[in-house]
């Protein structure tokens, strides 16, 4: 779900590379999984998708019914209802950001997920400005699958300045500290990379929020999942590793959180592994 010409240019760039990566899509679909692409976003980056859809190895359907409106915060507040749309389906999702590059694993860490289960993996925000070429040419080469020289670039190469303050600074929200051979870091909001959807996710909804309504996909729905025990977590970037694109204007030094939520206080306490 997206909108927009920067992110249409993530999309291409960035995104279906990444997730063509051996141990990604190609991976699936060699065991078998059938897969499709289900992509939410307005009717003209939909036109300027019609080449990939035409050509895609996998399906790819297209909803341009729900952000279809030009007002970008009415547009932003359109993204939870592609998600509850989407939860409707109830199918095992992976969720795949344009601002996203995958690394390596997505097979390894997805395989064994079960109805009702929601895997988060926190990852390092790396410098929009500064990394996206360098992201794009790495992509382009022949790397290990362990996601090592994926970890060194976004962590020592195109560190956005949250991560360059949490190497420093024991922040609540997200730090990290060097340990021999990896980084470990602690990341109380970590995003989600896949859930399979059931009916009892809209209970996230039926109460208060915490946040906006897009929100819940950090907070509430974690929280819900946590507290049913349905929470899952990837702790090692040798498994499967990501990085977000984030303005170097953005979240300067970080970002903050109170632990308001039991998920929060857990994800907070939980070491996460990147080794490079």
């Amino acid at each position: 779900m997206f909108y927009g010409e920067k992110f249409l240019d993530l999309f291409h760039k960035i995104l279906l590379p990444s997730l063509w990566l051996p141990g990604n899509i190609p991976a699936l679909l060699h065991n078998d999984f059938d897969v499709s692409h289900r992509i939410y976003c307005p009717r003209p980056e939909c036109e300027a998708l019609t080449h990939y859809a035409l050509n895609s190895e996998i399906k790819v359907e297209f909803n341009d019914n729900i952000l279809s409106t030009n007002h970008e915060a009415a547009r932003h507040e359109g993204l939870y209802r592609c998600l509850q749309h989407h939860i409707h389906r109830g199918t095992l999702t992976v969720f795949a950001p344009c601002d996203h590059v995958f690394g390596e694993g997505l097979y390894r860490v997805i395989k064994d997920i079960q109805p009702g289960e929601y895997l988060v993996c926190g990852h390092p925000r790396i410098d929009y400005e500064n990394g996206l070429e360098a992201v794009a040419a790495f992509l382009e080469t022949p790397h290990s699958t362990n996601n090592r020289e994926l970890v060194w670039l976004c962590m020592n190469s195109i560190p956005h300045p949250m991560v360059v303050h949490g190497k420093t600074n024991r922040e609540t929200y997200w730090r990290t500290i060097r340990q021999g051979d990896h980084w470990e870091t602690y990341f109380a909001e970590p995003p989600p990379v896949a859930f399979w959807s059931v009916p009892d996710f809209f209970d996230a909804w039926r109460k208060p929020t915490l946040h906006a309504d897009w929100e819940v996909i950090d907070h509430d729905l974690p929280n819900h999942c946590y507290k049913r025990g349905r929470l899952k977590l990837v702790t090692d970037s040798r498994e499967f590793f990501w990085a977000e694109f984030t303005s170097n204007r953005q979240y300067v030094p970080t970002l903050y959180t109170r632990l308001e939520l039991e998920s929060l206080f857990y994800c907070h306490t939980i070491p996460l592994r990147w080794y490079d």
